[in-house]
């Protein structure tokens, strides 16, 4: 008799990347099922190039694990305040992009892509400049 529960089973090859970023928004939703944990979402600008003028790359995350959303959660008030600025050190994973056409500033009416994927840690954390959290090297 052979065993066919790996014959529908799909493999996926995933993007896991360690990256600095401004937390823009949080979201957090009720959850779906009765007793389920929330939905806590968040919008990250991830920067990347020449750090005198960084390009950034926009994300829509899913705070998948309980490390980052008990770091976030004394925070979530800040990170949507528009006069405090969130900054962290992250590891997050890439799942499916989207377009958007920005609404506003510099930008406007120009296209721009949204990234989706799970913020799965945060390693340092600074609202302005207070660093709130950083991980412990042994940690």
């Amino acid at each position: 008799m052979s065993n066919n529960s790996n014959r529908n089973k799909t493999d996926y090859f995933n993007i896991t990347m360690h990256c600095v970023a401004y937390i823009n928004e949080i979201k957090v939703n009720e959850a779906k099922k009765k007793g389920g944990p929330d939905e806590v979402r968040v919008s990250l600008a991830v920067l990347y190039g020449n750090a005198k003028k960084p390009k950034k790359d926009f994300y829509s995350l899913s705070v998948s694990t309980e490390q980052a959303r008990d770091v976030l959660r004394p925070v979530f008030k800040d990170i949507n305040d528009e006069n405090k600025a969130v900054f962290a050190t992250v590891v997050i994973s890439k799942g499916d992009s989207s377009p958007f056409m920005f609404e506003s500033g510099k930008n406007e009416g120009k296209m721009g892509v949204t990234h989706f994927g799970s913020l799965l840690e945060i390693v340092r954390l600074k609202v302005d400049d207070d660093v709130v959290f950083t991980q412990n090297d042994g940690a």
